[in-house]
């Protein structure tokens, strides 16, 4: 489910390819795509209440068929206007919660004493998408064009939903008390000072990947790079790699002593990202930002979960994305308003967020566990 899913959404990796196309500059595609993150964030609460109240199965099903829709509404769009922009944010809700719902599941089947492990494994499925769909995409928008890489973008979306009908739901039943958090256990969360540099790590990291996703593609155009297929290949099999071999890593050292290189790796791979065209070298570099992000996600995704009552669940990992969200839709515009001016600039700032995120959760973080009477 996990993994055909993933396909639909890593498929959008080239959504700014097709903007350009349709005469979007670097400014507009990140204000198109900081719309859609905006949108995400926003409803996020909303997610995660439903969650908690209804179960991952049944969320899974309704975000999937919200996703198909505006999938297939995408096919007939030839302009940046006011359908596009509305498809786009409804598009970004949904994925936003599909993204939520899937890793919401995961933590309450994997066992606690393994999470990160669990997690990290659980994100495979995800993350080799990652490395599937942008060739797949770039083959179809130059082969085929846009309709046909969107009928097939629907067609994974259409797996991934009947497989989803298969599953048994999952949640965390046993723990007292009722399920769900209301607005003033929301607020409560937000303000929850144990998540506070979590949540700020995930924010900055969210910049980090907002700069990889929406303009590596657009910034190889150009400057005449080409294809960067291979690139986000090398990202996710780095990635899947550190799963693999090193998913127990984090437990047996410390969550936050593999964290902190992790996102440091990333950071540095984003600031070479425009530093070299050699194709050997980017995919080294793309190597790098995958073993970032293959520790990171997961890392920062327990470090919220270990700290708060699993009655709320839905609630912390819908909170959790939400800062990669929010990461993404203050980014997005950022990031494509300095890269009009200089591409090297743009990966230095992304690269900056990632290193103030190390250094706050090597420094400054102070873990606490919050009680059902908290929240």
């Amino acid at each position: 489910m996990h993994f055909t899913g993933g396909m639909s959404t890593a498929m959008f990796i080239l959504y700014p390819v097709f903007l350009a196309r349709l005469g979007a500059d670097e400014l507009r595609i990140g204000q198109v795509m900081g719309l859609g993150a905006a949108a995400a964030v926003v409803t996020r609460p909303f997610a995660g209440h439903l969650l908690d109240r209804l179960g991952g199965r049944r969320t899974l099903l309704g975000a999937g068929l919200l996703n198909l829709a505006c999938i297939l509404g995408l096919v007939p769009q030839a302009a940046i206007g006011v359908p596009l922009l509305t498809l786009t944010v409804v598009h970004a809700v949904a994925v936003g919660t599909l993204f939520a719902s899937y890793f919401t599941y995961a933590t309450h089947i994997v066992p606690a004493e393994r999470r990160i492990e669990g997690v990290a494994m659980f994100g495979v499925a995800g993350m080799l998408p990652n490395g599937l769909g942008p060739p797949l995409s770039e083959w179809l928008l130059t082969a085929y064009g846009s309709r046909t890489y969107f009928l097939i973008a629907a067609g994974f979306t259409t797996a991934s939903l009947l497989i989803t009908l298969l599953l048994h739901d999952a949640r965390a039943d046993h723990e007292s008390g009722p399920h769900g958090a209301g607005v003033v256990s929301w607020l409560r969360l937000v303000r929850a000072r144990t998540l506070l540099l979590p949540f700020v790590a995930t924010f900055l990291f969210g910049v980090g990947v907002a700069a990889l996703f929406t303009f590596l593609a657009p910034y190889a155009v150009a400057v005449g790079r080409g294809e960067v297929g291979g690139f986000f290949f090398a990202y996710a099999m780095a990635a899947i790699f550190t799963r693999i071999v090193g998913g127990r890593l984090p437990e047996r050292l410390g969550p936050r002593r593999v964290l902190v290189p992790a996102l440091l790796a990333f950071a540095v791979g984003l600031a070479a990202t425009p530093l070299t065209s050699a194709p050997a070298s980017l995919l080294a570099i793309g190597a790098l930002c995958g073993m970032g992000h293959g520790y990171a996600f997961p890392i920062l995704n327990v470090l919220a979960v270990a700290r708060t009552p699993a009655r709320v669940r839905g609630a912390v990992v819908s909170l959790y994305t939400a800062m990669i969200d929010l990461g993404q839709m203050v980014g997005s515009p950022l990031l494509g308003a300095i890269a009009m001016v200089s591409f090297p600039a743009m990966f230095a700032t992304a690269a900056l967020a990632l290193v103030a995120a190390a250094l706050g959760m090597a420094f400054l973080d102070h873990p606490t566990v919050l009680s059902h009477d908290e929240v």
